[in-house]
C-alpha cells in the first residue's frame, strides 16, 4: 500500500469513528438547528412512531415558538393527532405557556358522533394535556384540575369496582403543582370521603397517590390516620362483642374483617417515597423534617429529598436559585433525544447561506 492510499484509509477510518461516536451519543458535532416547524408538525400528525418521537424532541428545541402552532393542532384533527400534539406540548415544559388556553379547552373536549377517536387516544390526549397544564396552567389550571379529579371520583363512585379514568393521576398532579393548601386539603377530604363509599376505593386512592408531586405525601397522611382510627375502633368492637358473649355464656360472633385501608395507603406511600414508616405520626414527623427539601423526580418516578439543600439547611426552592440542578437532575429535566436502535437522531445541517443569524429562531421563517 502506498503512502497516498494509507492516508486516504486513515481519513476514512477517522470519519467512520466520528459518525459512530455521534450515533452512540458519545461525541461528534453538536446537533444543528431543528428542522422547520411545518415539517415537524406534519411528521407529528402523519409520521411513523419513530418519526413522531424525533419530531417531539425537535419541537421541544424550538421552545416557545412551537407552543402556538401546537395549540392549534391540539384543537383540530383526529384524536390521535391531538394526543401527539399534547405529548409535544408536555415536552416543551414551561415554554408551552402560550398554549395554556388551548390545553384547558381540550381537556373538556368530548368527541362527537362524527369524531373517530379511539379510547386509548383520548386517554393519552387528556393525560399529556393535564401534565402540560400542570406546568403552565396557573391558578385557573389548579381549579380546573381539582374539578377534574372530583369528576373522576364521581365516575368512580358510579362503578362497582371503583374504576377511575386513566388521566386521574395527571389531573391530581396538576392540582398539586399549581395549587396550594386549598387544593391539598380538598384532595385529602375527597379521599377521606371515599373511605366510606359502598364501592371499592382503592383505585381512587392509587390514582391520587400516583400524582407526580411531593405534596401527595401530605395528602395521604390523613388517610393513614383514618385507617388507624378505624383499626382501633374495630378492635374495640371485637372486644366488646367478646365480653358480651362471655356474660351471656355464648359463643362470640364472627370477627368483622379489617378494612384494607392501611395496607393500601402504606404501599402507595412506599412506592411514592421509597420510605416505609409504621404510623401516621411517623409520616407526619417525616414530612415536617423533609418537606422543605422534597421534590418529585421525573427520572426516578418518585418523591426524593434534595440532600444537597438539606445539608446546607436551606429550602430547595431557595438553594436552587444559586445552585442549579445538574444536567438531567432535579424535578423536571429537559427531555433527552430519543434513541433509535441505539443511535441519536441526526439533524441535517441547513444549506449554505441559510444558517440562522444570532438570536433568530432556526426554522421559523
Amino acid at each position: 500500500m502506498n503512502a497516498r492510499s494509507a492516508s486516504a484509509l486513515l481519513l476514512l477510518l477517522a470519519a467512520a469513528s466520528a459518525a459512530a461516536a455521534q450515533d452512540e451519543g458519545l461525541g461528534g458535532e453538536a446537533p444543528g438547528p431543528p428542522p422547520p416547524l411545518p415539517d415537524l408538525l406534519r411528521k407529528l400528525g402523519e409520521g411513523t412512531m419513530e418519526e413522531r418521537e424525533v419530531a417531539t424532541w425537535e419541537l421541544s428545541r424550538h421552545g416557545a415558538a412551537a407552543a402556538e402552532p401546537l395549540g392549534e393542532a391540539l384543537e383540530a384533527g383526529a384524536g390521535r393527532r391531538r394526543a401527539h400534539a399534547a405529548e409535544a406540548l408536555d415536552a416543551l415544559r414551561g415554554a408551552a405557556a402560550a398554549a395554556a388556553p388551548a390545553l384547558l379547552r381540550v381537556v373538556k373536549w368530548s368527541p362527537g358522533p362524527k369524531d373517530d377517536v379511539a379510547s386509548e387516544d383520548l386517554d393519552r390526549l387528556r393525560s399529556f394535556a393535564w401534565r402540560a397544564i400542570g406546568r403552565v396552567g396557573g391558578p385557573a389550571g389548579a381549579g380546573a384540575a381539582l374539578e377534574e379529579v372530583r369528576r373522576c371520583a364521581q365516575q368512580s363512585f358510579r362503578t362497582a369496582e371503583g374504576t377511575v379514568p386513566g388521566w386521574t393521576p395527571d389531573a391530581a398532579g396538576a392540582a398539586l403543582r399549581l395549587g396550594g393548601e386549598k387544593e391539598r386539603k380538598a384532595l385529602a377530604e375527597l379521599l377521606l370521603q371515599a373511605l366510606s363509599w359502598p364501592v371499592k376505593y382503592e383505585p381512587l386512592l392509587r390514582a391520587v397517590g400516583g400524582a407526580r408531586h411531593e405534596s401527595v405525601v401530605w395528602v395521604l397522611i390523613p388517610v393513614v390516620d383514618a385507617g388507624e382510627r378505624e383499626a382501633r375502633a374495630r378492635g374495640e368492637r371485637i372486644r366488646e362483642a367478646k365480653e358480651k358473649a362471655d356474660r351471656l355464656k355464648k359463643d362470640p360472633p364472627p370477627e368483622e374483617p379489617p378494612k384494607p385501608t392501611l395496607p393500601i395507603v402504606h404501599s402507595i406511600l412506599k412506592e411514592a417515597t421509597g420510605a416505609q414508616l409504621p404510623t401516621a405520626a411517623r409520616w407526619a414527623s417525616w414530612w415536617k423534617e423533609n418537606s422543605p427539601y422534597l421534590y418529585w423526580s421525573a427520572t426516578s418516578a418518585r418523591v426524593r429529598v434534595d440532600e444537597e439543600a438539606q445539608r446546607a439547611k436551606v429550602p430547595t426552592a431557595t438553594w436552587r436559585k444559586d445552585h442549579p440542578w445538574p444536567a438531567g437532575g432535579g424535578p423536571d429535566p429537559a427531555p433527552e433525544p430519543p434513541r433509535l436502535g441505539g443511535a441519536l437522531p441526526r439533524t441535517p445541517p441547513p444549506p449554505d447561506g441559510e444558517r440562522p443569524g444570532e438570536g433568530e429562531l432556526p426554522g421559523n421563517g
